[in-house]
């Protein structure tokens, strides 16, 4: 058995706990926050019986890992699932899309678009999960023009992609689209009481299985040291090191390197270019819905808008969970350098009121409260070859593991792959373990 500590109470950290417990190891998770679920956390208002997340979130009918997951813990009873309505706005006019049929009816298509938009989805879902090593040679732009047309790619994907990953739009692969594609479904899951709710259910489970947690706790310095990994928290005296046989650390690559000293010689996998973007969300309480026409989910195909997507939360789940009000979400992924992820929740809605206004009239006299949520490190860049960078879970430094968003491609980020992810690391870490002994 060994003492494993586990850096970041997200569902990547939470699943490997629960594993690694299993699997017959002591474990312990140090998070930073008062609260564990990551970049799936969330908040509760006054008035409200139910968490809401930072950052719009729902599961997929396919997404086995979580619902497995929740299933194992004995919590497959707080996951439902519902069939919200997608739509798109393209050149003021808005329609739904979520459907062949909805295809077929799309105004701003021809047939013979439609045609080969509807043939190529069908293709993508299809293709086997190998598949993708031959797609990421090609980027997703030259695989869309070339099986969709440049109609489908001006009208229904480049604006997606543009405002998505800005100057690396044209650089992402097809394997990225492909499993964008090959994961999702029309019918959409969430959990009663939200993802913090769940999230809180989870760690109450590990903690009867015998896992320690340290909410609130940050790790001031990991230091290999006599064969074990010393870890050092902002609430350790000096004499007050905790030790441990292995480190599982579940946080973006710039937190690793500033955690984990080692000589500047040594090339380790978090020092590799792994470019990102960073994601801003303004949330909206309105007396009022957004959407007259009960849209969950508007993709915004203009690039003058300053922003990608307007997701009406309570147009999913109900709203009476909400003191009665409606929840709207506003999307944005972006540099961490660009003035827009600097505004106040404020200065956010000044700036996106006028844009607002264009898809709802008058909205802007029902709105009662606005926060504002940031997430450094949202969206992984993935260019054409990208699994010749892509990370391993074992690290060259013995003892130390490294399990991240940057993992998980081919597939694209998100709470089922996080889950999948996190038992993956777990049953990598107990294989070296046994493989030692």
């Amino acid at each position: 058995m060994a003492k494993v500590a586990v850096v970041g109470a997200g569902f990547s950290g939470l699943a490997a706990a629960w594993r690694l417990r299993q699997l017959g190891h002591q474990v312990v998770v140090f998070e930073k926050e008062s609260y564990p679920g990551g970049l799936a956390a969330g908040f509760k208002a006054d008035g409200w019986d139910w968490t809401l997340e930072h950052h719009y979130h729902h599961v997929f009918l396919s997404d086995r890992a979580i619902k497995n997951f929740a299933k194992e813990l004995e919590l497959e009873r707080e996951l439902f699932f519902r069939r919200p309505k997608t739509s798109v706005y393209y050149q003021n006019q808005v329609f739904q899309l979520d459907s062949p049929t909805s295809l077929l009816k799309a105004p701003v298509l021809d047939g013979v678009t439609k045609l080969k938009v509807a043939a190529t989805l069908a293709g993508l879902k299809l293709t086997p999960e190998f598949g993708w090593r031959y797609l990421e040679r090609l980027t997703a732009k030259e695989f869309l023009l070339k099986t969709m047309g440049a109609k489908a790619w001006q009208v229904l994907w480049q604006p997606l992609f543009e405002d998505k990953f800005g100057e690396y739009a044209t650089q992402i692969n097809a394997a990225w689209f492909w499993a964008r594609i090959k994961a999702r479904t029309p019918s959409l899951g969430y959990f009663k009481g939200g993802f913090l709710n769940f999230a809180f259910l989870v760690m109450r489970r590990l903690k009867k299985e015998g896992v320690r947690f340290y909410l609130d706790t940050s790790i001031k310095s990991l230091i290999r040291q006599n064969q074990q990994w010393l870890v050092k928290t902002a609430k350790s005296k000096r004499d007050g090191l905790m030790k441990f046989d292995i480190v599982l650390l579940t946080l973006p690559a710039d937190q690793v390197a500033r955690l984990v000293k080692t000589p500047k010689t040594k090339k380790l996998p978090w020092q590799k270019k792994l470019d990102y973007l960073s994601a801003v969300t303004l949330v909206i309480e309105s007396d009022k819905p957004f959407f007259k026409d009960r849209t969950y989910w508007l993709n915004v195909n203009d690039l003058k808008f300053p922003f990608l997507a307007v997701v009406e939360h309570t147009h999913f789940i109900s709203k009476k969970y909400y003191g009665n009000k409606h929840i709207i979400y506003v999307g944005k992924y972006l540099r961490s350098s660009d003035q827009l992820y600097k505004l106040s929740a404020k200065k956010l809605l000044a700036w996106y009121q006028p844009w607002l206004k264009k898809l709802s009239p008058g909205f802007d006299r029902s709105i009662r409260s606005i926060w504002r949520f940031q997430a450094p490190f949202a969206q992984p860049v993935v260019g054409t070859h990208h699994s010749r960078l892509l990370p391993s879970i074992k690290t060259p430094l013995p003892g130390l593991y490294w399990a991240s968003m940057q993992h998980v491609y081919p597939w694209d980020r998100g709470t089922n792959f996080a889950v999948k992810l996190g038992l993956e690391a777990a049953e990598t870490v107990n294989l070296k373990l046994k493989i030692k002994n």
